[in-house]
């Protein structure tokens, strides 16, 4: 491996090695330690496969054909840039998301390929200009070897995918989520459909209220509070003295998260579904479904509606008691309905996360003291004032 340039050319090949396996090494014991972080199988494959056209370009100059394997290696910096920047942008958010000092370190290195692929090209470029015309690849063979690399990472990415994906349990998964949506749909409809024709205009006290021994409308699995995988959860509001419920909420919540649906969906009168699935690594080894409030919270960015349904849980938890007086109920003080994240103050009747203001506005207690009905009012920066009456 002589001549001018060619020395850094390898000592470059090297180090894209070496920071391609000190990622996989510490992505595997992450793997290992944190089941959210791809799995230690697939970060093998995923070195293997990104050091193949380093190891290839190495081998080549080492045979002294010095013309195919700059080019090799000129082919390899460009695929490692054109390829790679997408995986290692996942490995960053993954590493940083999970909060793991293994996958964070892991990320790193592999950001640290992407400057090396720059050195990598632009020193494999000047060698190949250096060298004597005799050694130069023709035109259409030094466009090969500058594809080649890129096109086996598509090819052998595209494989180990098809490979390593277990499709009966992706099309298993997927069953199942779209079975929880069109219970959560048809649950919506059914309640909506009630209060048409109900004398009050008033919510079902309850899912089997829709069911064969009621309405009709909903059969008898969806009833029972049973989809496919799902456990489903229906949400009534306070009944008023008159025995008239006007809210509701529907919740569908995986069975087990680690073997089928992994999405917790919540829907209200409007039909809108939100959905979300867990990420902290607890709740995932012990296969908990993420709560039904949180979707609004989390993925939505809708505080206001994932209060909603923090008051209809309490509520529904505490027979009797009518909605909470205040919001510290349904904070660290009290169910934990509220996520940590991202709020700035929680107090009696006002939620604070920006940049959102949620106030709460529970009604009086009625004769038997109960606050049957509340208003949710939102401030949001910069938009104009919502409120859910």
């Amino acid at each position: 491996m002589t001549g001018p340039g060619v020395r850094s050319v390898g000592a470059w090949l090297a180090i894209s090695i070496a920071l391609s396996a000190a990622a996989a090494i510490l992505g595997i014991a992450a793997a290992l330690a944190d089941p959210l972080v791809l799995g230690a199988r697939e970060q093998g494959w995923a070195f293997a496969i990104t050091a193949a056209p380093y190891a290839a370009a190495i081998t080549i100059l080492a045979l002294q054909r010095r013309g195919l394997g700059l080019g090799l290696a000129l082919g390899a910096a460009v695929a490692g840039l054109v390829v790679g920047v997408p995986r290692l942008v996942g490995w960053v958010l993954m590493g940083m998301q999970t909060a793991s000092s293994l996958g964070i370190a892991s990320s790193l290195c592999g950001v640290l390929v992407v400057p090396a692929q720059v050195l990598l090209a632009s020193t494999a470029w000047r060698a190949g200009r250096a060298l004597p015309p005799s050694e130069r690849l023709h035109r259409s063979v030094w466009l090969a070897a500058l594809g080649a690399p890129t096109l086996f990472y598509l090819l052998a990415g595209a494989t180990a995918f098809v490979v390593a994906t277990d499709w009966r349990a992706v099309r298993a998964q997927e069953a199942s989520e779209r079975a929880g949506r069109r219970a959560v749909e048809e649950i919506v409809r059914c309640t909506n459909a009630y209060t048409e024709h109900h004398p009050q205009r008033s919510r079902p006290p309850s899912l089997a209220a829709l069911g064969p021994d009621g309405d009709t409308c909903l059969d008898a699995a969806t009833a029972g509070g049973a989809a496919q995988g799902y456990r489903l959860t229906y949400l009534p509001g306070v009944a008023d003295a008159a025995g008239r419920i006007r809210r509701f909420a529907v919740c569908a919540q995986p069975e087990d998260v680690r073997r089928g649906a992994v999405q917790t969906l919540v829907a209200g009168p409007d039909g809108r579904v939100a959905a979300y699935v867990p990420s902290s690594v607890d709740d995932i080894e012990a296969g908990r479904a993420l709560p039904c409030a949180a979707p609004w919270f989390i993925a939505e960015n809708d505080p206001m509606r994932g209060l909603e349904v923090c008051l209809l849980e309490w509520a529904g938890a505490h027979p009797g008691a009518g909605y909470p007086r205040t919001l510290r109920a349904l904070g660290p003080e009290g169910e934990r309905c509220i996520p940590d994240v991202g709020v700035r103050a929680l107090d009696d009747t006002h939620l604070g996360i920006p940049p959102h203001a949620i106030f709460y506005e529970p009604t009086a207690p009625d004769e038997r003291g109960l606050v049957v009905e509340f208003a949710l009012r939102s401030d949001r920066s910069g938009s104009p004032a919502s409120s859910l009456p």
